[in-house]
């Protein structure tokens, strides 16, 4: 190694390893070295909700939105150093990322009258609200597609009731109530809605 241009082209070559090296190793929990959100998850105090025309439609279906949006944030993250930081095509992630702060523990729909002879006024209506769940669609009553998140994305949640109450003519409100896992309990009553 008497030539100056082999050692050029041997540290060069080691470095192009070593950088190659420090990508294939990264730690998949950080994200293309961009910054750490400050804020990761999202917390909410009010719901909204939004009906269709069941008349139109055939079938009643319930948009539920979290709002009054705030995002959280848990622990802080240190970066380690890098002695080859890398640049990977990417894209950073916004705050609120990582979904909802406290899960939902409790999720119910009543009707403000009696919905039918076995479902009266106080009696949660989940055996026959539906909501879908990728590519699940389940009750409400079901243990295993029981909304539980909002989600990182739509951040919404429809539930779907493809029932007709059992006195048509009178308009109906329905009020969810949903219980966070930190205990805080959100109600929200839909505008009247009628079936005929």
């Amino acid at each position: 190694m008497k030539n100056p241009t082999i050692k050029i082209a041997f540290l060069f070559g080691l470095y192009v390893v070593l950088h190659f090296a420090a990508a294939c190793m990264r730690d998949p929990g950080i994200d293309c070295a961009c910054p750490n959100p400050q804020f990761p998850f999202f917390d909410y105090h009010t719901l909204t909700v939004e009906a269709n025309d069941p008349i139109s439609t055939g079938y009643l279906i319930l948009t539920v939105r979290p709002d009054s949006i705030d995002y959280v944030v848990e622990a802080t993250q240190q970066r380690d150093f890098e002695w080859f930081p890398t640049a990977m095509a990417c894209s950073c992630v916004d705050d609120g990322h990582e979904g909802d702060k406290y899960p939902i523990a409790e999720f119910d729909v009543f009707a403000d009258q009696d919905f039918n002879d076995t479902l009266r006024v106080g009696t949660p209506l989940n055996a026959i609200f539906f909501t879908a769940n990728s590519d699940v669609v389940s009750s409400l009553n079901s243990p295993f597609v029981k909304p539980t998140l909002f989600g990182r994305i739509d951040r919404e949640l429809r539930l779907f009731l493809h029932e007709t109450p059992d006195n048509m003519e009178q308009p109906y409100r329905f009020t969810i109530r949903l219980i966070k896992t930190n205990g805080d309990t959100l109600n929200v009553q839909t505008e009247t809605i009628r079936f005929q």
